[in-house]
């Protein structure tokens, strides 16, 4: 189980529609690789404020897109999302992906 010290992020995310079902379902594909190329640049220069804020913004733009995949599957924070993130959670727990950093 994950100690009371284990950083965690609580996101406000608002949805909006993105072309045909099939644009919406790639969408988080092509943002996930965007934040992968800023992440390259940023190792490539270094840790510079501008390298490190385009990396958080491609991975924001990232969550955005697959919150909008969310929203067109009709998914429902509380009894869905929520109980779907503990699963992922709980996996990740078992797996012990939360050591030390």
């Amino acid at each position: 189980m994950m100690g009371d010290d284990a950083r965690s992020y609580r996101l406000v995310v608002y949805p909006f529609a993105v072309g045909t079902d099939r644009e919406c379902a790639v969408c988080p594909l092509e943002e996930a690789a965007e934040a992968f190329g800023a992440w390259r640049g940023m190792q490539a220069v270094g840790s510079d404020a501008s390298a490190r804020e385009a990396t958080m913004y491609e991975c924001c733009d990232t969550i955005q897109a697959a919150c909008n995949l969310l929203d067109r599957l009709g998914a429902t924070q509380e009894e869905e999302v929520e109980r779907t993130m503990r699963s992922v959670r709980y996996r990740n727990e078992r797996r012990g992906r939360y050591g030390a950093r």
